[in-house]
C-alpha cells in the first residue's frame, strides 16, 4: 500500500509501527501495515472510507493501555488517534466538549482554571485517552460517588465504520429526542464507530477531601462497605494482606503498614471533615495524607508484579449484598493469589500470582464463571473484553444477546474492517 494515497498524516517504518504490537496485556498483535493520525473527524473519515474500499482492517490506537488487548491489530493498519485535542469549556453548564485524544490527567490540568474536573480515575489516569476510556467504559476509583465514564457523556462525535460523521446526544440535561447511539458506542471497544469528540458533564473541584484507612479482615469487609456506603464516601478502597505485604516491599511505597488487609475511604463534599470524625470515632480509623494513601492504593498491582513476577488480574465486579460471599469464595480458591480493588462499587481485581495468563486462564474461567451463577457477577467491571476475555463472554451474556451485537456490528461495518475479532465474537 502507499502511506500518503489517503491524504491523512500517516507512518509506514516497519521498524517504528512495532510499537503498536503490544499495550498493557500479556497479548501480542501483529505489526500493522501503517499508521494513521487523523487530527479531526473528517480525516478519519477519509481513513474508514479507504479502508472499505480496500478492505483493509482499521484499528483505532492511542494510550495504549488496555489490559485485555483491545487496540491490538492483526494485519491492517492503526488509526494513532493521540492528535485529537479539540477543548472547549463551557463553565456555567460544567461541560466540556473534549477530543478523543486527551488524557484525563492533562484534560483535568487544563481544567481547573475553570474550578472544575472530570471525575473519572482509572489506574492508567497519566496515559489513558478520553476516546479509550469511551471504548471501554472505564471506571477507576472514584466511580462509587461520580460514576463510571458512561454517566459522564453526554454526547458524542463519532465517524462510523464507513465514514459517516455523526452526532449523537443532546446540550440540554434532559432529552428525549434522540436514540441513544452515543451510549451505544460507549464500552463498544470500537466496534461500532470511531469516536472523535466528547461532550462530558464535569465537576467542581472538592475544595478539601479527607482520607481514612481502617484495618479490616475477610469476614468483615462486606458488612463495614455497606456501613461506610452511608456516608456517601467519595472512595472506598480495599487491599487484602497479600497486597498490603507487596506495596510495603516496593521501592516506591510512601510508607509501611502492618501486613493487615486496608480499606481507604474518601470523603470530598462539604461535610468531609466531620464524616471523618464520625467514622474515625467509630470505626477506628486513621487520618492520612490523602496524596500519600493514594499512591499506596495505586501501588498495588504494579507491587504485585514486582514482586512475584508474573501477576494475571481479573476484574470481576458484584452487587454490593454479594460482596462477602463473592470474596470468601474467591479467597478460598485462589492457591497463591491477592484481591484489591474498588469495593463502593463492588469492582475485585483478583490476581493470580507467579503465573502468566496463559497458566491460568481455563482456572479463571472457571472461576469467573461460577461467579457469574453465584454472586450475580459481570465478567469485566472496567478493563472490557478485547482478546483475553472473549472466552469468558458466554458465562455471562446469552447466545441471543450476542447475536444481535452481531447484526448491530454487520449493520454498521458490513465489511467488518473496524477492529475486528475484538469484544464481539464473529
Amino acid at each position: 500500500m502507499k502511506c500518503s494515497e489517503v491524504g491523512v498524516t500517516c507512518l509506514d517504518d516497519p521498524e517504528l509501527l512495532k510499537a503498536y504490537v503490544s499495550d498493557a496485556s500479556p497479548l501480542r498483535g501483529e505489526v500493522p501495515k501503517a499508521a494513521f493520525f487523523p487530527i479531526d473527524a473528517t480525516e478519519v473519515a477519509k481513513v474508514l472510507k479507504w479502508a472499505n474500499k480496500e478492505k483493509i482492517a482499521v484499528y483505532p490506537f492511542a494510550g495504549g493501555t488496555s489490559l485485555v488487548g483491545s487496540p491490538l491489530p492483526s494485519e491492517g493498519v492503526v488509526m494513532d488517534l493521540i492528535l485529537m485535542d479539540y477543548l472547549e469549556v463551557f463553565p456555567k453548564d460544567k461541560l466540556a466538549l473534549v477530543g478523543s485524544g486527551w488524557k484525563p490527567s492533562e484534560l483535568n490540568s487544563e481544567l481547573r482554571e475553570y474550578g472544575l474536573w472530570f471525575p473519572i480515575d482509572p489506574g492508567s489516569y497519566d496515559i489513558a485517552t478520553i476516546g479509550g476510556m469511551i471504548a471501554t467504559n472505564a471506571g477507576g476509583i472514584r466511580a462509587v460517588k461520580y460514576g463510571v465514564t458512561a454517566d459522564r457523556v453526554r454526547a458524542l462525535e463519532f465517524v462510523t465504520p464507513t465514514g459517516e460523521i455523526v452526532w449523537s446526544g443532546a446540550w440540554s440535561k434532559k432529552s428525549s429526542t434522540w436514540i441513544r447511539l452515543h451510549q451505544l458506542l460507549v464500552g463498544s471497544e470500537g466496534q461500532f464507530g470511531v469516536v472523535t469528540k466528547a461532550l462530558l458533564e464535569l465537576e467542581r473541584l472538592p475544595e478539601k477531601a479527607e482520607v481514612l484507612m481502617i484495618e479490616t479482615n475477610l469476614e468483615e469487609v462486606g458488612d463495614l462497605v455497606l456501613k461506610l456506603m452511608e456516608f456517601e464516601p467519595s472512595a472506598v478502597e480495599f487491599m487484602d494482606e497479600t497486597t498490603v505485604e507487596a506495596v510495603n516491599h516496593h521501592p516506591s511505597a510512601p510508607f509501611k503498614l502492618e501486613g493487615n488487609s486496608i480499606l481507604l475511604v474518601e470523603f470530598d463534599d462539604e461535610r468531609a471533615s466531620e464524616k471523618a470524625e464520625s467514622i474515625e470515632m467509630e470505626l477506628n480509623a486513621t487520618r492520612g495524607e490523602p496524596e500519600k494513601l493514594w499512591k499506596y492504593r495505586k501501588l498495588a498491582g504494579q507491587a504485585l508484579t514486582y514482586k512475584y513476577g508474573k501477576r494475571a488480574d481479573w476484574d470481576v465486579a458484584v452487587p454490593l449484598s454479594e460482596l462477602s460471599p463473592a470474596l470468601k469464595f474467591v479467597k478460598d480458591r485462589l492457591e497463591e493469589g491477592a484481591v484489591f480493588g474498588h469495593f463502593g462499587d463492588g469492582n475485585m481485581h483478583i490476581n493470580y500470582l507467579g503465573k502468566s495468563v496463559e497458566e491460568v486462564i481455563e482456572d479463571a474461567k472457571e472461576l469467573v464463571c461460577e461467579m457469574v451463577k453465584r454472586f450475580k457477577a459481570t465478567v469485566s467491571g472496567e478493563h472490557g473484553i478485547g482478546l483475553l476475555k472473549l472466552p469468558m463472554l458466554k458465562c455471562e451474556v446469552s447466545d441471543e444477546a450476542i447475536e444481535v451485537w452481531r447484526k448491530l456490528k454487520l449493520a454498521l461495518d458490513p465489511n467488518l474492517i473496524l477492529n475486528p475479532g475484538k469484544k464481539i465474537p464473529l
